[in-house]
C-alpha cells in the first residue's frame, strides 16, 4: 500500500484496493493462500451476482498483490471488460411477466424484490434500507447519509406495508431471511433468478441489473416524451404570438 501511495495512487484508489484484498482475506480457510483460492473466489462472486467489469476490478488488486509477492501460480486470469450496452435488456412486458410468475408462485418476496428495484432503481447492497420506516415515510433514505432519498410510489408503499403486516415485521428491514439477517446480494440475485422459468425467460434477463436498467430508461424515456411535449407547446404559443403580432407581408408595410 505504501508503494502504491508513493506512486501517486489516489487515496479512494488505496482505499478500493485494500478493502478487496481484505474481502478476499476473509475467504481464505485460516488465512492461508491455497491453490485454486483466486480462483474460487472469482467463481462465487460470479455466482453471488456481482457484475463482470465488478469482478474484474477486484481481480485485478488481488492479482496486483500477488503478482508483487512473487506469488504468480496463484493468480487467476481475469474477465475481460463487458460493455453495459451489450448487455441483455428486459422490457416492460418481460419485466410484467416476471411479476406474474412471482403471483403464480405465490412468492410475495420475489414480487416485491422486483417491484423495488424496477420502480426504484435501488442498489442491491441498498436493500436493508427499505424498513417498515421508510416505507410509512413513503421515501427510502440514502445509506451513506448523502444525496436524496428515493420516493417511494403510493402503490408500492400499500404492497410493501401489507407484506410487513403478512410477516410480522412491525420496525426494521422487510427483506430478511428466516434468522432476521437482511438478505445478501446473492439471495437476492437467486430470488429474481427462480421466476426465469416459469416466465418463460431468458435466465441472463432476470438480475437485479436488468431490473436497474428497466427503471433508467424508462424514467428517461418518460422524461424525453415530456421535454419533446414542452418544445411542442412552446412552438405553439409562438405561432398564437406570431399571428397575433406578426410581421405580415414586411414590417414596414
Amino acid at each position: 500500500m505504501q508503494e502504491l501511495g508513493r506512486k501517486g495512487c489516489a487515496p479512494e484508489t488505496l482505499r478500493s484496493y485494500r478493502w478487496n484484498l481484505q474481502a478476499f482475506y476473509k475467504t481464505l480457510p485460516e488465512g492461508r493462500l491455497q491453490p485454486g483460492a483466486t480462483q474460487r473466489w472469482r467463481d462465487d462472486l460470479l455466482q453471488q451476482g456481482y457484475q463482470p467489469n465488478t469482478v474484474k476490478h477486484r481481480l485485478s488488486s488481488v492479482n496486483g498483490m500477488l503478482s508483487h509477492l512473487g506469488l504468480w501460480q496463484y493468480q487467476v486470469e481475469n474477465l475481460p471488460t463487458v460493455d453495459p450496452d451489450l448487455q441483455p435488456s428486459l422490457s416492460r412486458g418481460e419485466y410484467l411477466r416476471l411479476l406474474r410468475a412471482a403471483r403464480s408462485l405465490r412468492k410475495p418476496k420475489a414480487y416485491l424484490l422486483c417491484k423495488v428495484i424496477a420502480s426504484t432503481g435501488l442498489a442491491v447492497n441498498c436493500m436493508d434500507a427499505v424498513t417498515v420506516e421508510a416505507v410509512k415515510a413513503r421515501e427510502i433514505p440514502p445509506v451513506t447519509g448523502k444525496g436524496r432519498p428515493l420516493p417511494l410510489p403510493g402503490t408500492l408503499a400499500e404492497e410493501l406495508l401489507q407484506y410487513a403486516g403478512d410477516q410480522g415485521i412491525s420496525s426494521g428491514p422487510l427483506f430478511v431471511t428466516r434468522t432476521g439477517r437482511p438478505l445478501s446480494r446473492a439471495n437476492i440475485t437467486l430470488a429474481v433468478q427462480k421466476l426465469a422459468e416459469e416466465a418463460g425467460l431468458p435466465p441472463e434477463k432476470c438480475n437485479p441489473r436488468c431490473l436497474q436498467r428497466l427503471y433508467h430508461t424508462t424514467l428517461q424515456g418518460i422524461e424525453d416524451n415530456v421535454a419533446r411535449l414542452a418544445r411542442q407547446a412552446y412552438e405553439s404559443l409562438l405561432e398564437q404570438e406570431q399571428l397575433a403580432i406578426g410581421w405580415e407581408g414586411g414590417f414596414l408595410r
